[in-house]
Parts: structure tokens; C-alpha cells; sequence
């Protein structure tokens, strides 16, 4: 956030804050947070923490709350959330929680290969021609070449899509597509005046 140095402690209360007004913690110094604006939901902004709207920041933190700890009324949490002061919440029971890093995904029929942004070693051809065949796919005309051209459209900004049936015609390039992580937002009409 401008104006933060790097390794400089930022109290919850300060404006500067680039947490935002809520911050759930997962361990590991990971976080459950508020997106500083809209733009930076699901864009590479961060080291691994979770970026959500207030709204639904404030939704789930809600949801936990009433779940796990029936300590903290609700007329105490809404107060919190017009104060510049820290309401923390214990809960009796942690709630688990599972990430994964998968940089293919094979859903609906469509393989995704997803950028390995943490530079992971996760974009191998072994581990695509390991997660086609664990997922049911005929990998019989795909050939290492194909693979690793598969693997070399991804860009930091871009997804590869292709139907498990064109990988197993041996059309995974011809038919596969790049695709943005991130949509562009449709640019909305404005009503014009007379």
C-alpha cells in the first residue's frame, strides 16, 4: 500500500492498514483479508493470502462467528465494524482449512493448465501426463512435444483450455485456447443525456 516500507508494522487502526479492516489468519502467516479494491481479487497481488470484497469478508467472518463461538453477539461484531478498534475473536474449535496449489485441473471434461506463479516446479510435462491419466484421459496421442507447447502458451496472465476429447484426438493444439485469468470487466453503457 503507498506510503508502507517494506518490514514496516502497520497497526489495524491506521489507514494505511493494506490488510483492511478485517484479517483472518490460517497460519503460516497467511491470511484470509479485504482487497484493497475490487481490481485486486484473484490478480497476483499478494504472497499466498486469500483476497476477498468487505462485504463478503464480512459475510464469512459472520458465518464463522455463529458457527464457533456463540460467545460474541452480533450487536458486538456489527460495532466493530464501524470502529477503528480490534475486536479479536477466539474460536473454541479451529476451523480447517484446505488450499491447494493446482496448476491442472481437469473439471467438466476441459483440462486447465494454470501458470505456476510460485514457481513451484508444478508445470511439468511428467505431472500433466500424470494428472490426464489420473483423471481418466487417454493420453495415447499426445506426444512430449505437444505437451510441453501445451505448457509454454500459459503466461502469467493466461490460462490453456482444451477438451479431454481433443486431447485425445491429438487436437490439443489446434483446439486448446488461451484464456485470461482474470476477465476484463465489460466496459458499461452509459445512458446518454439529451
Amino acid at each position: 500500500k503507498k506510503g508502507v516500507r517494506p518490514g514496516e508494522v502497520i497497526k489495524a487502526s491506521d489507514p494505511r492498514n493494506p490488510l483492511g479492516k478485517l484479517k483472518i489468519p490460517l497460519g503460516d502467516r497467511y491470511l484470509i483479508h479485504q482487497a484493497a479494491k475490487t481490481t485486486d481479487v484473484g490478480n497476483l497481488v499478494s504472497h499466498g493470502c486469500v483476497r476477498m470484497l468487505r462485504s463478503d469478508l464480512f459475510d464469512l467472518a459472520g458465518k464463522i462467528v455463529a458457527a464457533r463461538s456463540s460467545e460474541v453477539p452480533a450487536k458486538r461484531i456489527e460495532a466493530a465494524k464501524r470502529s477503528l478498534r480490534t475486536l479479536v475473536v477466539r474460536l473454541e474449535e479451529p476451523v480447517p482449512v484446505d488450499i491447494n496449489y493446482d496448476t491442472f485441473v481437469v473439471e467438466g471434461g476441459v483440462l486447465h493448465i494454470y501458470p505456476d506463479v510460485y514457481h513451484r516446479l508444478m508445470n511439468l510435462p511428467s505431472l500433466l501426463r500424470d494428472e490426464l491419466k489420473s483423471s481418466g484421459v487417454d493420453v495415447s496421442n499426445l506426444n512430449e512435444a505437444t505437451i510441453r507447447k501445451m505448457l509454454s502458451k500459459v503466461t502469467r496472465k493466461t490460462q490453456f483450455v482444451v477438451e479431454k476429447r481433443s486431447i485425445e484426438q491429438g487436437r490439443a493444439l489446434e483446439d486448446g485456447q488461451l484464456l485470461l485469468l482474470i476477465p476484463k470487466k465489460k466496459a458499461m453503457k452509459g445512458s446518454k443525456r439529451t
